[in-house]
């Protein structure tokens, strides 16, 4: 579980875990405190997520339900709602293949996401608050809820109200690599420095995630086809079918966008601040113009 999904001053309801040498250590108990300044000096030591057991997994989902109304309230802080929405997306990132195993779990999932997606629909500062601490992703998780955050922020401004749309946008973010995973490649490799078995299996990830989520029966036909759709771009210049991104539908172009440009930070070890105008020169032309307009405005906003 990731640290901002945690109320400050609020009693728990569940043990929270730290890793310490390699072993998990008791540090809050259920029913105590954890303490505001607690949370922050965790944070300053670049302390991200903590950890339950699995028998208090259902405690920790009814308190972040809890927590997730926070979101609705005008009394907090843009800032703080951001991080709560980021981080509760992260921790979804973390635990996708175990939502994915019952449909029980990934009713629950899709419920607390939908919460997550109110926000980001009915806040016009959402985005830029998640890109303004962003962190650089340095695995499928972290990448993951990056790309959520941001396609599901970009997609309310480029004007996609319908809530079903958003969900299947969400959803098939935070699965989108769920391929990699599964043919553990390497998210830090760049494709120029793949060769062989690697850059064959990499080329086929896209097919190997749709393949595995095809078997869910709640799993839509087009979360399916925007996970096998996510590296396409330009006019073919993507995989594995080479189709043209303008005939995409507009999930799918926001879903490319997104995960190109943090996969870009991530290779490249930038944040999205300073990789923005990199990115563009290099990979502008394959997406469409008004996304990378509505991108650049996000990002370079005061």
């Amino acid at each position: 579980m990731h640290l901002n999904t945690l109320r400050p001053d609020q009693i728990i309801s569940f043990d929270i875990h730290v890793k310490v040498d390699n072993r998990h250590v008791v540090y809050r108990h259920r029913d105590e405190k954890i303490e505001g300044e607690k949370i922050k000096a965790m944070l300053a030591k670049q302390i991200k997520k903590v950890f339950i057991t699995e028998s208090d997994e259902e405690n920790y989902l009814s308190y972040l339900d809890a927590g997730l109304g926070d979101l609705a309230k005008t009394d907090v802080a843009v800032a703080d709602k951001a991080n709560l929405a980021k981080d509760t997306l992260s921790t979804h990132a973390a635990n996708i293949e175990r939502n994915l195993e019952t449909e029980k779990a990934y009713n629950r999932s899709t419920d607390q996401l939908a919460k997550v997606i109110d926000f980001f629909a009915t806040e016009n500062k959402a985005l830029k608050h998640v890109l303004a601490n962003a962190g650089l992703a340095t695995d499928n998780t972290e990448h993951s809820s990056n790309v959520a955050s941001y396609a599901l922020g970009l997609a309310t401004l480029a004007g996609i109200k319908k809530p079903e749309t958003l969900l299947e946008l969400g959803i098939a973010a935070l699965v989108h690599d769920l391929g990699s995973t599964k043919l553990g490649l390497d998210p830090l490799l760049p494709r120029e420095k793949m060769k062989g078995d690697t850059l064959k299996r990499y080329l086929g990830h896209t097919t190997e995630g749709a393949a595995v989520l095809s078997g869910k029966p709640f799993i839509t036909s087009r979360i399916l086809a925007l996970v096998a759709d996510h590296e396409e771009l330009g006019e073919g210049r993507g995989y594995p079918e080479k189709k043209n991104i303008a005939n995409l539908s507009r999930s799918s172009q926001i879903l490319n966008l997104c995960n190109a440009f943090d996969k870009y930070c991530m290779v490249s070890k930038q944040p999205v601040f300073t990789a923005l105008d990199e990115f563009i020169g290099k990979n502008g032309e394959f997406f469409p113009t008004d996304l990378l307009t509505l991108l650049v405005t996000v990002v370079t906003a005061k």
